[in-house]
């Protein structure tokens, strides 16, 4: 199988190089807008806190790297055979939903906060933003595992910083419709109300001018 990655950053640079090792044929592709040209794409989560330090560096920071795929399970057999923690699951709206109620708190409060997890795990706007992300998964029929989910935000290192705290230090623009967006746009539709995140993502916009 051959493997076209988008983007050679801290996550797309990391999933490359470990599949290359494996003997896999891999292309890392830089320009986003090709995206759309890509066939038989795969939903997927990732779960891992990676970044590029310098041109042809990838450090990984957390303890964990772990890939839910929707289907593919080709594909999830040459990552396990390159040492990645990959699953497979069939639900792919479960999967993503699953990857935002966690990522989202996470990376609205650490931004927003600019503080590491550790500093914002007990901070009402992260707790509350994370209630709304799973009331709007629910209501668009996602079945997310909460216990599973509270397990892992707590198992998660105290130091760890999200990738858009880490663009907006970087002067860069982060990606906040495609964080917040789906819990602002998924509330409005079923009339859930999203204070926290709302606000979390005031602040990240006030950061990121």
């Amino acid at each position: 199988m051959r493997h076209a990655i988008l983007g050679a950053g801290g996550i797309g640079g990391l999933l490359g190089a470990a599949l290359a090792r494996a003997g896999a044929d891999v292309v890392l592709l830089v320009r986003p807008e090709t995206l759309s040209r890509l066939p038989d794409r795969i939903a997927a989560a990732i779960r891992v806190e990676s970044e590029r330090i310098a041109p042809g560096q990838i450090r990984q920071t957390s303890p964990f790297l772990r890939v839910e795929l929707a289907g593919g399970e080709e594909l999830a057999a040459e990552l396990q055979s390159a040492g990645i923690d990959c699953r497979v699951r069939q639900d792919g709206l479960s999967l993503l939903w699953d990857k935002l109620v966690f990522l989202a708190p996470l990376a609205l409060a650490t931004t927003a906060l600019d503080r590491p997890l550790g500093s914002v795990r007990n901070d009402p706007r992260y707790q509350s933003c994370q209630a709304e992300a799973l009331a709007v998964a629910r209501a668009e029929g996602a079945q997310i595992d909460e216990q599973a989910l509270r397990k892992l935000a707590d198992s998660a290192p105290d130091q760890m910083r999200s990738s858009m705290q880490k663009d907006i230090a970087a002067g860069r623009t982060p990606e906040l419709d495609a964080i917040a967006g789906p819990i602002q746009r998924g509330g409005r539709h079923h009339d859930i109300t999203t204070p926290a995140t709302d606000e979390l993502a005031r602040l990240v916009a006030l950061h990121a001018t």
